[in-house]
């Protein structure tokens, strides 16, 4: 946060009007994110796009050789190397967060983010408790940047800039584009606000002070740890509806075949059945019958196979025999 503060600063000064007529643009943001287990998270951003950064360079250039600075192409590697120097010796400050680098598209810069409190340590004791200044070199919102107000957080935020500072970013709008801004990312919609933008997802608010009259902060949001009571009511409801319907029709499936039953309708219908599977019997008994009837067959055919091969043998036994030796003629002799 000191280092964007200088660099605000030092943006408006005379000596920089240089800046002022490329047209160049910086940003500072202050980033605050709650989640549903009620954590928050607080970052900085101090960021500035790529010829801001060069008229820097270039003037540290000059400083150094006491001379005009090069004409050559400044690479991103000198911009980043230049944006990170200051932070190098601020690296140990554990209240402002490790730095990051920072790239929009649009802005360099760096990122500080702090470790994550629970939303609760952040409650004020009443809400006439003077509001937190999300911009304060030290760390109000942790003091009280929220009240509670039944079910729902209330925040006690506000942007407080130092006299006259504000005044001068929105004079010079013209001749370079600084953007101080606050954002917050809310675990569900907010219940009121009075952002300057909101997110597609309604979630993430966005307080522009450059074109801001209020220095107010407001948002109320739902406690994301609160049970859902209405949800739960509104599911029971669902649910004894499909059973009150599911009812009904079974119900009214009885009721029919009852009807049908005295009508005389559903007896004709069990009647038509019980001929079907008396019909279906009597195809199995045919069935029973015809493998009888082969079986008789098969016997009758091996009897008289029986007969005709002892008629055989016999008529053998006769060819073998002396005529008249053994009876008369016209006797049988098998008759003895």
């Amino acid at each position: 946060m000191k280092e964007m503060k200088k660099l605000v600063w030092c943006a408006l000064l005379p000596c920089l009007i240089v800046v002022f007529l490329c047209g160049c643009e910086m940003k500072e943001q202050v980033i605050m994110d709650i989640t549903k287990d009620k954590k928050v998270s607080v970052s900085t951003v101090a960021a500035m796009d790529d010829e801001m950064i060069d008229q820097f360079i270039k003037m540290q250039q000059s400083d150094a050789t006491e001379s005009s600075a090069s004409d050559e192409e400044i690479t991103d590697e000198q911009r980043w190397a230049y944006l990170e120097s200051d932070a190098d010796s601020e690296t140990a400050n554990a209240e402002e967060g490790k730095p990051e680098r920072y790239d929009d598209g649009t802005h360099k810069g760096l990122k500080r983010t702090k470790e994550p409190v629970k939303l609760d340590e952040l409650v004020a004791e009443s809400p006439d408790t003077p509001r937190a200044n999300v911009f304060a070199e030290t760390p109000e919102i942790e003091k009280a940047g929220f009240f509670k107000k039944g079910k729902n957080y209330v925040s006690n935020l506000c942007a407080t800039f130092e006299e006259g500072e504000l005044d001068k970013i929105k004079q010079n709008s013209d001749k370079i584009s600084i953007k101080m801004e606050f954002v917050v990312t809310l675990p569900s919609k907010p219940l009121s606000h009075n952002a300057t933008s909101v997110s597609e997802d309604g979630k993430t608010l966005t307080w522009d002070f450059s074109t801001m009259e209020s220095q107010n902060i407001d948002f109320t949001f739902k406690d994301p740890g609160a049970f859902p009571w209405l949800i739960v009511l509104g599911c029971l409801i669902i649910l004894l509806l499909l059973a009150v319907i599911i009812f009904a029709i079974i119900q009214s499936s009885k009721n029919r075949k009852k009807e049908w039953n005295e009508s005389g309708e559903g007896s004709v219908i069990d009647q038509s059945r019980n001929v079907g599977f008396e019909g279906a019997g009597e195809n199995l008994g045919n069935v029973d019958l015809a493998g009888n009837v082969q079986e008789v067959e098969d016997q009758v055919s091996e009897t008289v196979q029986e007969v005709a091969d002892q008629v055989s043998e016999k008529a053998l036994e006769t060819e073998d025999r002396i005529p008249g030796e053994d009876w008369d003629q016209g006797q049988d002799p098998d008759s003895e």
